[in-house]
């Protein structure tokens, strides 16, 4: 699987197979994403530079990110640390091992969903969350965003706004 031989390509974190349409030589092809910078990109191409088909070409470029913005406000349960139940949804929500946003998680093409944010976002502690509100190029994001399949989704830390108020008042 193409997909998977460029996945394991020093530097790649996150990598995405698709059909596609060659209009020029009038063919199939595959089109592999790469969700990394262009030393990624160039690991990728060599090692499926030998793996490839010859009667199904193959095509490598990095994948898009489309930047995110995410503001909320959290209702914390009475007794909680505020600070400690904002800074783990915080860590939770953003770009750090295991996040939604982390590589592992998010792939290309992967669509987002406004419920996965917000069940994200309920770590111990949290009660509910109010005014959520995410959004890119300047539009919010209703209950689902579809990136393209070579995009992916990147919620970069200095985008996060999240305020916490205890329910204990």
């Amino acid at each position: 699987d193409y997909q998977v031989v460029a996945s394991q390509a020093p530097g790649v974190s996150r990598a995405a197979a698709y059909w596609t349409f060659d209009a020029a030589a009038q063919r199939t092809l595959v089109t592999v994403y790469v969700g990394d910078d262009q030393a990624a990109v160039g690991a990728a191409r060599a090692a499926l530079s030998g793996a490839e088909d010859p009667n199904r070409p193959i095509s490598v470029h990095g994948a898009n990110p489309v930047e995110l913005g995410l503001s909320c406000t959290l209702v914390v349960a009475a007794g909680r640390q505020v600070p400690a139940v904002v800074a783990a949804a915080t860590a939770a929500i953003s770009y750090s091992a295991g996040s939604l946003f982390s590589p592992g998680r998010m792939g290309i093409g992967q669509r987002l969903y406004r419920s996965a944010v917000e069940a994200t976002l309920m770590v111990p502690g949290v009660i509910a969350v109010h005014d959520l509100e995410v959004t890119w190029a300047d539009r919010g994001l209703d209950e689902v965003f579809d990136p393209g399949e070579s995009s992916f989704f990147d919620l970069p830390p200095d985008n996060v706004t999240i305020v916490g108020v205890s329910a204990g008042g």
